[in-house]
């Protein structure tokens, strides 16, 4: 009998697993590294990672799209740029940690600018500067944690936002 050599389909269906962490499984950083032991336990190769935005940083951002309205939102800016700089030296190392509170010093001057001019315009692209925040930090916790090559994430992430609101917003 004649075995007959047929090509493999190389574009056979693998499993992938959606990994998603919602605001509460990130709120603070001992959720945020519990939130990586997970990944650490249970995800494989080419699995798909999903962050949302920590805690109540999109309540945050809401409350600073009202105060906004009566020009009255530095003071809640600076404690939410507070709130996730305390976040970044808390979890990742000093080299890390300096890159992206660079970052987020311009993330939160674009915001003052935009909280400044036409909300109805920037609503959006405010809004999704935690999922942005997350999807920065997140890869490098997991580097951190496991010595994982998975820096690609964020830009990934930043492309997305670029491309749906058709902004500039920086990775």
């Amino acid at each position: 009998m004649t075995e007959l050599n047929t090509p493999k389909n190389k574009l056979e269906k693998h499993a992938i697993n959606v990994h998603k962490f919602g605001g509460s499984s990130l709120a603070n950083a001992q959720c945020i590294l519990r939130a990586v032991d997970i990944i650490r336990q249970n995800c494989q190769l080419n699995d798909i990672i999903v962050v949302s935005a920590n805690g109540k940083t999109t309540d945050c951002l809401f409350t600073l799209l009202v105060l906004a309205q009566s020009k009255d939102f530095t003071k809640a800016l600076v404690d939410l740029e507070h709130q996730q700089t305390d976040l970044i030296n808390e979890l990742l190392n000093e080299k890390n940690a300096k890159q992206l509170t660079h970052s987020l010093s311009a993330d939160i001057k674009q915001l003052s600018q935009w909280l400044s001019s036409n909300l109805i315009q920037h609503r959006n692209d405010i809004l999704a500067y935690g999922e942005l925040w997350s999807a920065r930090y997140y890869p490098l916790c997991l580097m951190k944690k496991f010595a994982l090559v998975v820096l690609l994430m964020p830009e990934i992430f930043s492309l997305l936002i670029m491309n749906k609101s058709a902004r500039s917003i920086t990775p």
